[in-house]
């Protein structure tokens, strides 16, 4: 089973191994192999690309000669690094993902490397299972800001896959506009009070997204609110996990490691600080809501939009 994250592969091994495989877990942290085994593409990627092509032992001879490999999230294929992976195994693919399409046209790469769709599930079929969430879109008037508090690594979180977040946008400009609205205190002070009335009217957990790691972290402290960040260690991002779903955590923090895969099903409310211009993205993050949970029949996504004012 191949995936695009370490939070994504701990679910994954957790899920198996309740089946009763043995499993084990080859990731940055964990180097073990078994009859299932869970990578991370990044850790495939990292051995296969200093290696003989020949190379037929370790995780890279498992994976190549893998009768079955499960790529979950399988829209990420047609990136550089998960192409390079997927198409050392000629054996049988699987791929699963909510959002089979890509933004930059790539389509026919991830059904050439798996197949077209063999199997599809409509948002209806599973409603017995899934909340559907209300969708509000809400207008700021900002300006932007241009010096961004004297940090220079603004952390936007590598996936390896930036076409789908990109598409569209001319890359630099649109970056410049996402720092410029993410360094804005306005836009934070505004999300924390929305986070704080929806808690008083008793709908939490609330997670506020933010697509740079850096200013989250910055505001993160400011507002002495747990972040889920990539950067956390793999313990103290599953400790947040559990305090959201227990509800022991009232509202979080996070960054695009919560946009896939993971389960927060006690989840209640999304303020997503800037949505960008991607369905896919965006349908994966709201994604995060849609979980059932006991006492959860309703849940909440904001989407901040922006009136600007760039002088």
């Amino acid at each position: 089973v191949v995936v695009n994250s370490k939070t994504l592969a701990v679910q994954w091994y957790n899920v198996l191994t309740k089946f009763g495989f043995n499993v084990s877990m080859y990731t940055g942290e964990s180097k073990d192999l078994n009859d299932v085994t869970v990578a991370t593409f990044q850790s495939i990627y990292s051995i296969a690309s200093k290696s003989s092509p020949l190379t037929e032992s370790g995780v890279l001879g498992r994976f190549k000669n893998a009768d079955l490999v499960i790529f979950d999230e399988v829209h990420h294929v047609p990136a550089n690094t998960f192409k390079y992976v997927a198409v050392l195994n000629d054996k049988l693919h699987l791929g699963l993902s909510a959002t089979p399409y890509r933004e930059d046209y790539m389509d026919e790469v991830i059904y050439g490397l798996t197949s077209s769709p063999v199997y599809r599930l409509k948002f209806s079929d599973v409603l017995e299972y899934l909340v559907a969430p209300r969708i509000f879109n809400v207008t700021i008037p900002v300006k932007l800001v241009k010096h961004f508090n004297g940090f220079g690594d603004d952390g936007v979180e590598d996936d390896d896959d930036d076409e789908e977040e990109f598409s569209g946008y001319g890359g630099g400009r649109y970056i410049d506009l996402v720092k410029g609205v993410l360094w804005n205190g306005r836009v934070w002070t505004y999300a924390m009070f929305l986070a704080n009335k929806l808690i008083e009217d008793g709908i939490y957990p609330v997670l506020i997204h933010s697509p740079l790691e850096t200013p989250a972290r910055v505001f993160a402290e400011k507002f002495n609110v747990p972040l889920l960040s990539g950067k956390k260690d793999e313990a103290e991002r599953r400790a947040i996990l559990s305090g959201l779903n227990d509800k022991s955590i009232k509202v979080a923090i996070a960054t695009t490691v919560v946009d896939e895969g993971i389960d927060i099903p006690s989840l209640k409310g999304l303020i997503m600080l800037f949505p960008g211009g991607s369905r896919v993205k965006l349908i994966q993050r709201i994604g995060r809501l849609v979980r059932r949970s006991p006492g959860k029949d309703v849940a909440y996504a904001f989407l901040f939009h922006y009136d600007l004012d760039d002088e």
